[in-house]
C-alpha cells in the first residue's frame, strides 16, 4: 500500500453569525479542531487548529454587489502527505511523505464584484493568499544532474535514487514537502444576452505562485480565456465553447513546460417534459479539433495527453 492503515480522530466546534445592516450583511465565522493521525507503529501526528473569517457583502445597487472576504485558516496535514511511500500507480509516481510536516496556516483576501446591467452580466473575483509552510508534492533530484528522479524496480536496493532514461518503465519520485508561498489571482466571467434565448459570453482565469525565497512551485494551472455561445429554441437547447490554453512556462526546472492548446466543444440537448417526468436526449461533442493537449496539473502530463476528439450521447429520465 501507498499509505499505511491509519485513523484520524478529529475534534472540532465552530461559531457562523450574521449581521444585516440594512442591505448589507456581515459574517463572522470561528473553527477551533484537534486532528490527530495514528498510523500504528509510526509517528502519531497531533494539531491544534484555528480558523477565522469575516465577509462583507456591499449592495452597490439593485443589480450589482460587492464582496470582500478576509480569513485565516489553518489545515493539518493529511495522512497521504505525512506517511505515502510506495508506488502510486494512478499517477505513475513513487510517493513518499515527511512525517516532520507541520501544520499549513494562510491568509486570505478575496474580492468580488458582480453587476447585472440592462444586457450585461459581469463578475470579477481577485484573490490574494499567503501561506506559512505550505505542503506542496514535487518532484527531488538527489543525485544532482538537473533532472528528476526515478525509482526502479530492478535497483530498488540501491543506496541512491535511480535515473531511468526509459521514463516509462520507471516511477517518478514525488517527495511531499513545505516552504513559505504566496498564491494571487483572479477570474472573469461576462455575458452578453443577445435576446431571449440567445447569450455569448467571454471568460478566464489566472493563478501566480511563488515560493517567499523567489522560487518556483510545480502544478500551476497554465492561464485560460475563452468564449462561450448558449442558446435555446422551444425543447432544444445548444452552445459552444472555445477554450485557449496558454503556455505554462513558469514551471519548475524538474517538472518542465507545457505548450498551449486550443479546445472547441460544443452541447445538443433536446428535452421533453411529461406529466410523470422530463426526458432529455443529449450529444456533446470535446476537442473537436482534436488537439494535442498537456494538462500542467498532471503528473503524467508528458506520458498521457488528455482525450483527443470525443463524442459522447446521453439519454436522462428525470422523475
Amino acid at each position: 500500500a501507498v499509505v499505511p492503515a491509519a485513523q484520524t480522530h478529529s475534534t472540532g466546534i465552530f461559531l457562523v453569525e450574521e449581521r444585516h445592516f440594512s442591505v448589507h450583511r456581515l459574517s463572522l465565522g470561528a473553527r477551533i479542531e484537534h486532528l490527530e493521525h495514528d498510523p500504528g507503529a509510526l509517528n502519531r501526528g497531533a494539531y491544534n487548529l484555528l480558523s477565522l473569517s469575516s465577509a462583507l457583502h456591499l449592495e452597490l445597487g439593485p443589480q450589482q454587489h460587492l464582496r470582500v472576504g478576509l480569513s485565516r485558516s489553518e489545515r493539518a496535514p493529511d495522512v497521504q502527505e505525512l506517511y505515502s511511500f510506495g508506488p502510486h500507480l494512478a499517477t505513475s509516481s513513487f510517493d513518499r511523505g515527511d512525517g516532520s510536516l507541520e501544520k499549513e496556516s494562510a491568509l486570505n483576501l478575496d474580492l468580488g464584484w458582480h453587476a447585472e446591467i440592462q444586457q450585461v452580466s459581469l463578475a470579477i473575483d481577485l484573490f490574494y493568499t499567503r501561506y506559512s509552510d505550505f505542503i506542496f508534492s514535487g518532484e527531488v533530484d538527489e543525485d544532482g544532474d538537473g533532472e528528476a528522479d526515478r525509482y526502479d524496480e530492478e535497483h530498488s536496493g540501491d543506496s541512491e535514487p535511480e535515473h531511468d532514461e526509459h521514463a516509462e518503465e520507471s516511477l517518478l519520485i514525488v517527495q511531499y514537502q513545505q516552504d513559505d508561498a504566496r498564491f494571487w489571482g483572479g477570474e472573469l466571467d461576462a455575458r452578453y444576452n443577445l435576446n431571449r434565448n440567445h447569450s455569448v459570453g467571454l471568460f478566464g482565469d489566472v493563478v501566480r505562485a511563488r515560493r517567499n525565497d523567489g522560487g518556483r512551485l510545480p502544478r500551476i494551472p497554465a492561464d485560460r480565456i475563452g468564449l462561450r455561445y448558449d442558446g435555446y429554441h422551444n425543447a432544444l437547447s445548444f452552445g459552444a465553447r472555445l477554450t485557449r490554453v496558454l503556455p505554462q512556462s513558469r514551471a519548475t526546472a524538474l517538472e518542465g513546460n507545457t505548450a498551449g492548446y486550443t479546445l472547441l466543444a460544443a452541447d445538443l440537448a433536446w428535452s421533453l417534459v411529461t406529466a410523470t417526468g422530463e426526458l432529455k436526449l443529449s450529444l456533446r461533442g470535446r476537442n473537436l479539433l482534436d488537439e494535442e493537449a498537456r494538462n500542467h496539473v498532471s503528473f503524467l502530463k508528458q506520458l498521457a495527453p488528455l482525450p483527443g476528439r470525443n463524442f459522447g450521447l446521453g439519454l436522462e429520465y428525470s422523475f
